[in-house]
């Protein structure tokens, strides 16, 4: 069930794409351009609830919000533009899901915790690898 919700939401995301930066951006904007914006929220709406269904299966109620959060902010570290963003954001929250899953099914080991802990791991190591980049960089530049 969660494959087919996943699949779901990400071919929805797709195809919606381009909307949802109009949307998003400036829903005025969106309107004007003739974009039905209510259509829009309302089908953000319910792919959020389901996310959050299929979460809850998953990881608990309250690792929710970690794991809706935790990709996402992995992928802003990798990219600036919204469809690499997102689709970054995706594969993220599939591959925290299904390593954490398989770890937590290897270990016998609570799998809500465990996809929350690589998510952060994972997280923490982009972070690491970007600020000792970025600070490479600099150092090249100044000298």
């Amino acid at each position: 069930m969660m494959a087919v919700m996943t699949a779901i939401v990400c071919f929805i995301v797709v195809v919606f794409c381009n909307d949802w930066k109009s949307y998003l951006f400036d829903e005025e904007f969106a309107k004007i351009n003739g974009l039905k914006t209510t259509f829009l929220e309302y089908l953000l709406l319910v792919l959020t609830s389901l996310t959050v269904v299929v979460l809850i299966r998953v990881a608990g109620i309250i690792l929710i919000l970690a794991l809706l959060t935790a990709p996402a902010a992995a992928a802003a570290l990798l990219s600036n533009k919204l469809l690499n963003r997102m689709l970054y954001a995706i594969g993220f929250g599939m591959i925290f899901c299904l390593a954490g899953l398989w770890i937590s099914y290897t270990y016998n080991i609570p799998s809500g915790a465990t996809i929350i802990i690589l998510s952060v791991v994972v997280y923490a190591l982009i972070a690491s690898v970007k600020y000792l980049v970025n600070k490479i960089r600099f150092q090249k530049a100044s000298l």
